[in-house]
């Protein structure tokens, strides 16, 4: 668990707290105050209890990202001019190389996954695409970014509310998804694949996939290297080239494009 979890001490107390103790025969799990939160008498399997386990941990990480991130952006909105700061963002992101390799058509259905206070990659790729969908965690960081969809008056940015790792559309829905600094907050491989198992998904055959994250260092060796990035992706059924993935040192960052096997 501590190898595989970057918040391993929060995660075993979580798990300590929500789960109390298993009360048999009932196979009932209970906190101390004796009220049932889950019943476990259907798990017949180890793969059955590992998944409710992590199921009960993401339910409780996305209860705690929430608070983290409500409280860095009221931080951030109280400490500089925030207003001037969200355009000059937006500006860099529209010229980023990340945003503008990427390769839409007219007409194509976009999801951007963890699109923040301010959307900017939405915004910064509305006028290119038919619809960008964004998902969030946090209920403020949806808020905000609406608000400011609304000041632009941007009319095909649709921003959705989400609770983990899973993405509420049907399957097969987006040409492109978009994944800017997501993975490196999920805290956890199990958590991550989760992840791209939602994103696979969703994408239509040969629809795009684009993420940006950070590569491991010294300070965190728990992020993906290129090799692991490449097992996993492959894993789930993505087309990997030896091009897909592109690992920039100096910024300790890597890109990676990739497309859903047809």
């Amino acid at each position: 668990w501590r190898n595989h979890t970057y918040y391993s001490d929060y995660a075993k107390f979580s798990l300590r707290y929500r789960c109390g103790e298993i009360k048999s025969p009932k196979k009932v799990i209970r906190r101390d105050d004796n009220s049932c939160l889950l019943n476990v008498s259907q798990i017949k399997t180890k793969q059955e209890l590992r998944k409710l386990l992590w199921d009960i941990l993401e339910k409780d990480w996305v209860k705690q990202n929430r608070v983290v991130y409500t409280k860095l952006f009221e931080g951030l909105r109280q400490s500089i001019n925030y207003a001037s700061l969200r355009e000059e963002w937006l500006d860099e992101a529209k010229v980023m190389p990340f945003m503008q390799g990427l390769d839409f058509k007219k007409e194509d259905v976009v999801l951007d996954v963890g699109t923040g206070v301010m959307a900017l990659r939405a915004v910064s790729m509305a006028d290119r695409v038919s619809v960008v969908y964004g998902t969030d965690t946090a209920p403020i960081a949806v808020r905000e970014a609406n608000k400011y969809i609304q000041e632009k008056r941007i009319e095909n940015i649709k921003l959705k509310l989400v609770c983990g790792t899973k993405i509420p559309f049907a399957s097969n829905f987006f040409d492109s998804v978009i994944c800017s600094y997501v993975f490196r907050d999920l805290i956890a491989d199990e958590m991550r694949v989760r992840m791209l198992r939602s994103i696979y998904r969703v994408l239509k055959p040969e629809g795009a996939l684009n993420i940006l994250t950070y590569m491991p260092s010294s300070e965190n060796n728990l992020y993906w290297s290129n090799e692991e990035w490449k097992r996993y992706l492959m894993d789930v059924g993505f087309e990997v080239k030896p091009e897909s993935i592109v690992a920039y040192q100096s910024e300790l960052r890597i890109e990676i494009s990739v497309r859903k096997s047809g």
